[in-house]
């Protein structure tokens, strides 16, 4: 029997994925799943907030016509235009000798079987990178430094030892991505203690490694990740740097969103949600944020707070235009009362432990550049590499993200109660 000549498996991924694979990579973040889904195409995506109406009214004409006069003709309403022209790139790759294929001598099952599940690992490690950055501000840092003692290191934040892997490279510096550069001493994880928040080198971690404080990135993702929830809404208020042309320093709230820092007088997690929504609903018009995005430590929390009283509903997930099917995967929520309404709860292993998002989700758009979200490359039956006996398979997500209406949604500091 002839050995399956690689032509023989075409399409392997289109076989075992013929819905495509964006289910694969959103299933595992509700964040990812929930937000809608709109397309990045042409030179750039628009989206202009009229954050004033400017000064159009008074109990005396003269005086508004003055005015009005005064400013140069009616007083014109103030606008910022967000635009989107950019994308940002995530890629994931593996690779399968040629041998495993002559070996498997008439089982195309087993290769199938093989490259599913290597495809279901790259898919995996692609949603972990796309996740994570959706929550931060695109400078790609996934953790801080606590202390070293030699081979080991010690996180600042336990929770943050979901974003590292045995095998992962990783190098530091002084920032978080956003300025700088660099350390230049990429290191490879050799075991991770998940109990401890603990990594592993083989030899000493490098002098850069040692300073508390100091960030944390996977190689090659630094400052080159997707501007997210933090980047649009920031800890402080944003300053006059134009981010996506806009200055939001003009009107901090209304082009950069709410925050709200818990404090005693909260007393508890949900007391601080519902105080929160009053920041941001006495911020602009019609403004119903009704899912709340936190890490598993505040999660559970809430559940406490709740006597484990609990009222659960499934939240479906929101698919990109055009997907087919449309998304039929869903996120099990927790309903809890916020101010006068109710709203989803999530918990999301990404979401750092110290924030909450309060999030109107219906002014967000993720925008994916068409053709698959992500998308396979090289038609699905992989390519044969240049330099190696082996044929690749590889994986891209082109994307940015948008939010329509910035005051609608509220960031939450939660560093106090997470500290009781």
């Amino acid at each position: 029997m002839p050995a399956i000549a690689f032509s023989a498996l075409v399409n392997l991924t289109k076989y075992q994925y013929p819905h495509g694979l964006e289910e694969a990579v959103a299933i595992q973040s509700p964040l990812l799943g929930r937000l809608p889904k709109g397309k990045l195409i042409g030179t750039a995506v628009s989206q202009k907030i009229k954050h004033s109406p400017g000064q159009k009214a008074s109990s005396t004409f003269a005086t508004i016509q003055a005015a009005a006069v005064a400013a140069g003709g009616f007083a014109p309403s103030y606008v910022s235009e967000f635009l989107i022209s950019s994308h940002f790139t995530n890629y994931a790759v593996f690779q399968l000798e040629t041998a495993s294929i002559s070996r498997s001598e008439g089982n195309a099952a087993g290769v199938r079987s093989y490259v599913k599940s290597e495809t279901d690992s790259a898919l995996e490690d692609l949603a972990t990178q796309m996740t994570q950055a959706l929550y931060v501000n695109g400078g790609g840092a996934i953790g801080r430094v606590g202390s070293v003692v030699t081979t080991v290191l010690t996180l600042a934040t336990l929770e943050d030892i979901v974003n590292f892997e045995v095998g992962q490279v990783i190098d530091w510096d002084t920032t978080d991505g956003t300025s700088g550069a660099v350390g230049g001493d990429p290191t490879v994880i050799t075991a991770i203690d998940r109990e401890a928040g603990t990594l592993t080198a083989g030899a000493n971690w490098a002098a850069g490694f040692t300073v508390a404080g100091r960030y944390l990135f996977r190689v090659g993702n630094f400052g080159l990740q997707v501007p997210g929830l933090e980047a649009w809404i920031p800890a402080s208020a944003p300053g006059a740097t134009l981010f996506n042309n806009v200055d939001r320093s003009i009107d901090p709230v209304r082009l950069g969103g709410n925050r709200y820092v818990a404090s005693g007088s909260d007393g508890t997690y949900l007391r601080c949600f519902s105080n929160a929504l009053s920041r941001t609903q006495r911020s602009i018009q019609n403004a119903h944020p009704n899912e709340i995005f936190v890490n598993p430590f505040v999660f559970d929390r809430v559940v406490d707070e709740m006597n484990n009283r609990t009222d659960w509903v499934q939240t479906p997930g929101r698919s990109t235009p055009g997907s087919a099917p449309s998304a039929t995967y869903g996120y099990k929520a927790l309903k809890v009362a916020v101010g006068d309404a109710d709203a989803m709860l999530h918990k999301d292993v990404r979401c750092p432990r110290d924030t909450a998002w309060l999030l109107q989700t219906d002014t967000w758009e993720v925008l994916p550049v068409p053709g698959g979200f992500p998308r396979v490359l090289e038609g699905g039956d992989g390519m044969t590499v240049y330099n190696a006996d082996a044929s690749e398979f590889r994986f891209a997500a082109y994307w940015n993200l948008l939010c329509r209406t910035p005051a609608k949604n509220c960031r939450i500091n939660l560093a106090y109660l997470n500290g009781l």
